[in-house]
Order: structure tokens, then C-alpha cells, then sequence
């Protein structure tokens, strides 16, 4: 009787221990949001209608480094550079600002690169099949991978690949919507 008594309280323990351990973790997780625009240009024809299918073509498009802002992101979290463990990101969605009443559709593929001084370039976030009927927000999938060395960098910058499908005859303007997941011990936890 002992025995059994013992075992369902160190039962009733050790579940307890992980709900409080749970618990404790989720407070050591913030976001990190990131925001920028990008233009993807159209090419001046005036033989080809906007929207016209074409032969598929890929384009590169640089988006300028960054501030990541980090230290100040730690700060308000009560944590620092020190005490991060894991950077992830877990969004990436793109929101067509203009034209109005335009969509991805011209888009066949997106993938999204991330830089950062001293360190390889990576995909971070993309969809390999864009249907016709997108609409006007894109959203990628993502890497599950550690993105801290990156993130504690002073700036960061994005590149986007993708493949065009059909004509764009004038510029289209995206935002890019990040959202990276901080996890980090908090005053030492």
C-alpha cells in the first residue's frame, strides 16, 4: 500500500513539476516582428497586356539591410543576447499594398532568403506552388531552423527569389510581414 501510494504521488509530482515547467517556458518565449516593403518592377511594353501568360522567368529582388534591433527586443523582454537559446521564424506573409485589385497570380514560386555580415545566406520562408486564385496575401511556409546567429546580428537583410508567370506591365508594391520566435531564459530561468 505504501508502495502504491508513493508512486501515485510522485506521479501526481512530476506532472505537476511540468505543468510548472511549461508554464515557466512560455514566459521566456516573445516575438520579434519585422516589417519592410519591396517594389518588384514591371517591364515597359506596350505590345503585351498586363496579366498575359509567358514563358516562366525568374527574378531576383534585394531588399536593403536592416536594424534588427535586437538588444532593445531582449531588453523589453527582460532577457539579453546571452540568454537566448533558440531564433525562429514562424510568419512570413506578403501583402499586396499596389496596384489595387491586383494579385499574386502573376507568380509561379517565392522564396525568401535571409543575410546577415559574416554568415551564408539562407531560405527562410517559401511557397512552391502559387495558385491562380492567391489574392492579394501570400503565405509561405517556413524553416524550422535556429536563426539566432542572424537575428543578434546589428542588421539583417532579405532577398527574394521567385518566378514570374504572367506579364506585369507596371510596379508592384508588397509588404513583408516576419515574425520570429524568440526563446530565451528570463532573469536567468
Amino acid at each position: 500500500m505504501n508502495k502504491l501510494v508513493f508512486v501515485i504521488l510522485a506521479v501526481m509530482l512530476s506532472t505537476s513539476c511540468k505543468k510548472v515547467i511549461d508554464a515557466v517556458d512560455e514566459f521566456t518565449k516573445f516575438n520579434m516582428p519585422y516589417e519592410t516593403t519591396v517594389t518588384i518592377p514591371g517591364i515597359a511594353n506596350s505590345f503585351i497586356s498586363d496579366g498575359t501568360n509567358i514563358p516562366k522567368t525568374p527574378i531576383s529582388l534585394d531588399i536593403p539591410g536592416f536594424a534588427t534591433n535586437s538588444s532593445e527586443y531582449f531588453a523589453n523582454n527582460k532577457t539579453s543576447s546571452e540568454l537566448v537559446e533558440n531564433i525562429t521564424l514562424t510568419d512570413a506573409t506578403l501583402t499586396l499594398i499596389l496596384p489595387e485589385g491586383k494579385d499574386f497570380s502573376f507568380l509561379s514560386s517565392l522564396e525568401i532568403y535571409l543575410s546577415a555580415e559574416g554568415l551564408d545566406e539562407i531560405m527562410i520562408a517559401w511557397n512552391d506552388s502559387i495558385s491562380n486564385d492567391i489574392g492579394n496575401e501570400l503565405t509561405l511556409e517556413t524553416t524550422e531552423n535556429n536563426l539566432k546567429a542572424y537575428i543578434m546580428k546589428d542588421t539583417i537583410a532579405f532577398k527574394i527569389d521567385a518566378v514570374v508567370q504572367k506579364f506585369i506591365g507596371i510596379d508592384y508594391e508588397v509588404k513583408l510581414n516576419t515574425n520570429f520566435l524568440i526563446d530565451a531564459k528570463i532573469l536567468g530561468i
